[in-house]
């Protein structure tokens, strides 16, 4: 498993995510980690997105409820599946914290 430091600069995948997100989201946490079945490879990826303030916080929310009928293009990878794992909310601060699950395959 491999891990990406908020302050690291984000592979393909999650700028594409953050891109979906269109400036509102701060990338919190990333892990990813291989995976394959017989003849497929890929890699599964842990997201945590915080959307923070009241147009972030609007804006999270709308991002949370379209995710699955979104695509994530990337070039040579097929997103088979998006899950949302967990969504933290935190009216007093207008703060959301959704922690996602991509399932990538490679070389498509």
């Amino acid at each position: 498993m491999s891990t990406v430091a908020a302050d690291e600069p984000a592979p393909a995948e999650i700028r594409a995510l953050l891109d979906l997100a269109c400036g509102y989201a701060q990338l919190r946490f990333h892990a990813a980690t291989p995976w394959s079945v017989a003849p497929l490879t890929g890699t599964r990826h842990t997201v945590t997105l915080e959307f923070e303030g009241i147009d972030a916080f609007v804006y999270g929310e709308a991002f949370i409820s379209s995710l699955p009928n979104r695509e994530i293009a990337l070039a040579g990878k097929l997103v088979v599946d998006v899950a949302v794992v967990t969504v933290e909310r935190a009216f007093h601060l207008a703060c959301t914290t959704v922690t996602l699950m991509l399932l990538i395959l490679e070389d498509c």
